[in-house]
């Protein structure tokens, strides 16, 4: 069951305040989901701040630095991570070919992959590659 949804900016600071208001006036959430990096930030640092992370399950997206620490801190259980280096790829390959008039060759759909990081593989090689894909 869906308690409540909030949409909040992509800054984490106001997604911290947005995610402890939330939990404050519906403390029956037991699941949090984040889409983007900087909410993901926002909303381990508040389920950190307020001591629940053993009550919280949080689903973030992207990798920081801030959701891998709470990975290894328990404040965030998962991360969906992107690659990339798919996503630019693949589109400076899309735009050339419809460049060069090649338009029927090119997908309505393109799937640059996602990998799901948990504790339990967060130091696996592909984990690990999905995490610091360009450090």
């Amino acid at each position: 069951e869906v308690a409540a949804v909030k949409n909040t900016i992509a800054e984490a600071g106001q997604a911290q305040a947005d995610t402890a208001a939330l939990l404050a006036a519906h403390p029956e959430i037991n699941v949090l989901l984040a889409f983007n990096e900087p909410t993901s930030v926002g909303a381990a640092a508040a389920v950190a701040q307020m001591g629940l992370s053993d009550r919280i399950y949080l689903v973030g997206f992207d990798s920081h630095a801030a959701t891998v620490e709470g990975l290894q801190n328990g404040s965030v259980d998962a991360l969906v991570v992107q690659n990339p280096y798919a996503m630019g790829y693949l589109g400076v390959e899309s735009a050339y070919r419809l460049l060069a008039g090649q338009e029927a060759q090119l997908p309505t759909t393109v799937d640059t992959s996602t990998r799901v990081v948990t504790l339990d593989n967060l130091f696996s090689m592909d984990s690990q590659k999905a995490l610091f894909a360009f450090q």
